[in-house]
């Protein structure tokens, strides 16, 4: 998929650097990692945190969040 799509983290693990997405068009949860979140700029997320992001696929086949953008009052933060 190469369409940007939205949600806002429900679960974040610190100590394995994975969490969940619930997206925000109702297709349920979608996985992201620590090494994603740390491209773009996020080094301490929280539950309830938005992004704009795109779905890739990781080396085990699950649908993840890639190429993220955390959007702060309304706009994608840098």
């Amino acid at each position: 998929m190469t369409s940007r799509v939205s949600g806002d983290l429900v679960y974040w693990n610190a100590h394995t650097g994975f969490g969940e997405i619930d997206l925000d068009d109702g297709r349920g949860r979608i996985g992201i990692y620590r090494v994603d979140l740390l491209r773009a700029g996020v080094r301490r997320p929280q539950v309830g945190d938005r992004f704009h992001f795109n779905i890739g696929v990781a080396a085990s086949g699950v649908k993840v969040a890639i190429d993220l953008c955390r959007i702060s009052e309304g706009r994608c933060a840098a």
